[in-house]
């Protein structure tokens, strides 16, 4: 891939508009080769533009919040930042156990 520069007229995704950049000639126009228009990256597929993508689809590592996560999503529990370390602090669930032993529970009756 190769950054062309920023076009000048509408690029719409599957179009075969010549983009108009300064110092670009659209006649020898290669696969691979990358406009942006609009916040849009469009790369040349041999026949047409194709929409690459826009601002607002890439994310940076760590930016992600709890916002931007849909609530049926499946992330694996190792992956939140000290989940582990929180879990590890809770009482162990003993088969047979109470949380709170038979004298107390004797002396809050």
């Amino acid at each position: 891939m190769h950054f062309i520069g920023e076009a000048t007229v509408v690029i719409n995704n599957n179009s075969g508009v010549n983009p108009r950049i300064s110092g670009y000639d659209f006649s020898k126009v290669q696969p691979g080769d990358v406009i942006i228009y609009d916040a849009k990256e469009f790369v040349w597929s041999g026949g047409s533009w194709r929409l690459l993508g826009d601002e607002g689809s890439y994310v940076i590592k760590g930016s992600i919040r709890d916002v931007d996560i849909d609530e049926d999503a499946e992330i694996s529990q190792s992956k939140i930042a000290g989940l582990g370390d929180t879990f590890n602090t809770k009482v162990d669930k003993v088969e047979g156990k109470q949380l709170s032993s038979n004298d107390f529970t004797d002396e809050l009756k």
